[in-house]
């Protein structure tokens, strides 16, 4: 099962899109693919992507085995925001965070054709 979260201004073309279900077909295509949805919250400069129904739709329509999330937890203070409420205020500071090799996996990035370069 794959995770996908369409964030405005990270991952929010219809270029990501044809690259996600390029990487699909090439690479994954019998596994589920679980769109979630992100819970806004005011601390955080994110947000959901505006055209994430857009995309949902193509995908839908290039990939049998996709489920979508309809709820973004917010009801229950949960899911993309949660740890931000969670802390007390003065712990909700932006962090910028460096990526760290990891010892068990290779970094992947995906073309715009699907095809995946370590």
């Amino acid at each position: 099962m794959l995770h996908q979260l369409f964030v405005e201004g990270l991952n929010d073309t219809p270029a990501e899109v044809d690259a996600l279900l390029a990487f699909l077909s090439t690479h994954f295509p019998e596994q589920e693919l679980r769109v979630l949805r992100y819970n806004f919250c005011d601390q955080s400069p994110w947000r959901e992507w505006d055209r994430i129904d857009e995309a949902v739709a193509r995908i839908a329509d290039a990939h049998d085995r996709l489920k979508v999330q309809v709820s973004a937890g917010k009801e229950v203070a949960a899911a993309c925001g949660q740890f931000l409420v969670a802390y007390p205020k003065k712990v909700k500071t932006r962090v910028d965070v460096k990526p760290v090799r990891s010892l068990e996996h290779t970094p992947v990035s995906i073309a715009t054709d699907g095809t995946a370069k370590a």
